[in-house]
């Protein structure tokens, strides 16, 4: 098969607009402060220094400080038993 240059080069330039228009999908609504601190993700830790930022690192602290205790809890009930792999004898 054998396609002429001019043919080949119109073909990648269409195609790469086609892929190039798409762009990314926009959302129906503005990121706001409260949807952020609903998501939160490792990487928003940072100096706070707006009362945004501060309410950011609180419940940023709230939701680590939970997911420790449902830990601690689980300890204290022997709910965190080890691997059927362990060296250590299971109970």
């Amino acid at each position: 098969m054998n396609i002429p240059m001019a043919r080949f080069s119109a073909l990648i330039l269409v195609g790469g607009a086609v892929t190039l228009s798409g762009g990314c999908a926009a959302t129906d609504k503005p990121i706001t402060a409260e949807m952020l601190r609903k998501d939160l993700s490792p990487n928003m830790g940072s100096l706070a220094f707006t009362h945004d930022e501060r309410l950011n690192n609180e419940a940023k602290s709230w939701h680590i400080n939970w997911r420790n205790a449902v830990g601690t809890i689980d300890r204290i009930m022997f709910n965190d038993r080890p691997f059927r792999m362990s060296i250590h004898p299971i109970p």
